[in-house]
This record gives C-alpha cells, structure tokens and sequence, in this order.
C-alpha cells in the first residue's frame, strides 16, 4: 500500500471519520484540528489551490471560489494531501519531485474523501455513480477505483 493511502487512512481514524460520507463540515474539522487557516480565494488561472507552511508551524489552504462544490471540496482535500505528506512550500522544485507529491495529494485525497468502509457500503456501479454519490469530480472518482483494484482499500 502507498504511503498516501496509509496517511490517509492514518488520518480518518485519528479524526473518527473512518465510518463516514466525508462532507465539508468533516474536511472543516480536520482543518481546525490541525489549526490551518482555509479560505477560498478567486484565483485566475491553472492555479486550483494552494497549501503553504512556514518554518514556525503556520499552515494555510486556500481554494478557487471560482470551482464547483465538489472540486473545491476535493481540492481541500488535495491540500490536506500535500499538509500531511509534504514538508512545507517548495517554489523552486524539479518535476520530478513535484509530480510524485501531486501524485501523492491525489491519491490522498481519494481515500479521505470516499473511505473504504463506505466504499464497500454503497458498492457503486460505475465511476459516474462514485462521483455523483460522493459528490466529487468524476476523474477523483475514477482514481479511487484505481486505488480500490490495486490496494483493496
């Protein structure tokens, strides 16, 4: 199992949401558990969203207000993503490095956004299914169905 997918895991039960359909108001008490300051913010354009850390243990996301719910709600996770995998705010990054963490937030956010309890509970039939039921964009979706195959998680 990636080590994305075990933070993720880590994270829901140390929050107790193992159980749950992950909403805002849960990614809201993550986010104030970990004392981050979130705002959403109209960014213009590839920029989705923004995690940055300081030295001194100050963490900020900030989300496009300009997305739909269920992107900005999976670009909260997203960030999330980056807080507990990633060390800071890297400007200057080879691509590399910098796809590999993108990759990591990804996968993050599918398993926090869609647990594998719940996942197992509702059996979706499709990617489509997945995404409307959770309320998440189809290509997050698509992603946790891949993490199901490949991990069973």
């Amino acid at each position: 199992m990636n080590i994305a997918v075990k933070k993720a895991l880590e994270v829901l039960t140390l929050h107790g949401l193992l159980d749950f359909y992950i909403d805002f108001r849960h990614l809201s008490r993550i986010i104030d558990n970990e004392n981050i300051i979130f705002y959403t913010f109209p960014f213009e354009g590839r920029i989705k969203e923004r995690y940055l850390a300081t030295s001194d243990g100050i963490a900020q996301i900030a989300v496009d207000s300009n997305l739909s719910p269920p992107e900005q709600k999976h670009m909260t996770a997203h960030a999330l993503g980056h807080h507990f995998l990633h060390q800071g705010n890297f400007t200057h990054i080879n691509d590399i490095v910098q796809n590999k963490q993108e990759q990591q937030a990804e996968n993050f956010a599918a398993v926090l956004l869609v647990p594998p309890p719940v996942l197992l509970q509702i059996q979706p039939s499709t990617e489509c299914s997945l995404a409307q039921g959770y309320s998440i964009p189809l290509i997050l979706a698509e992603r946790r169905v891949e993490i199901y195959k490949k991990h069973g998680v």
